[in-house]
C-alpha cells in the first residue's frame, strides 16, 4: 500500500478519480475526496463500507467535518478534517466538536496532524456510542408513547 501520509499522492489519485467517475465529480472540494481515499471509503465512526455497498448511490454516505466547519472554516480545505461517514453516524455526531470534549484543546491553529485526527475520531466514536446508548434507553418509552398516540388517533382507546 502507498504511504498514506503522502498528501501529494493522495491529491493526484483523487483528481484522477474525479475525472473518471460521475459520483466523484460531485465533490465540491478535492480535499473532501482526499479524505475519503485516506479512509478507503469507510465510515470512520462505525466502519461501514460506503462505496462497495452502494451507500453513495442511495444518499446514505456523507462527508463529515471532524472539527465542525462552523468552528473551524479554515479546515474545510484540510483533507484530514474531511472524513467519510454514513448518514446515521454523521447525523448523530452533528456539530459536536471533539476538540472541545476533554480538557485543553489539541488543535489550536494550522493543519491537523494524523495523530490529532486519530484522537478526534476516537472521541467522536465514543460520543456517538454514548448518544446511541441514551437513545436506546429512551426507545421503549418513546415506542409506548407512539403506540398510545396511534391508538388515540385511530379512536381505539380500548387496547
Amino acid at each position: 500500500m502507498n504511504d498514506r501520509n503522502d498528501l501529494n499522492l493522495l491529491r493526484r489519485v483523487a483528481e484522477d478519480l474525479q475525472r473518471e467517475g460521475r459520483y466523484w465529480k460531485l465533490f465540491g472540494r478535492i480535499e473532501h475526496l482526499m479524505g475519503w481515499l485516506y479512509d478507503e471509503g469507510k465510515c470512520v465512526y462505525c466502519g461501514t463500507e460506503l462505496v462497495e455497498t452502494g451507500h453513495t448511490i442511495s444518499g446514505l454516505a456523507s462527508t463529515d467535518h471532524l472539527l465542525p466547519k462552523h468552528n473551524r472554516p479554515e479546515l474545510d480545505e484540510d483533507p484530514l478534517n474531511a472524513v467519510p461517514a454514513c448518514s446515521t453516524c454523521n447525523h448523530v455526531k452533528g456539530q459536536w466538536d471533539p476538540n472541545k470534549s476533554e480538557g485543553e484543546p489539541l488543535f489550536r491553529a494550522g493543519s491537523l496532524t494524523p495523530e490529532m485526527r486519530t484522537v478526534f475520531i476516537a472521541r467522536a466514536k465514543n460520543h456517538i456510542q454514548e448518544k446511541r446508548r441514551a437513545r436506546a434507553v429512551a426507545f421503549e418509552q418513546d415506542l409506548t408513547a407512539w403506540r398510545k398516540a396511534l391508538r388515540s388517533y385511530r379512536g381505539d382507546l380500548s387496547s
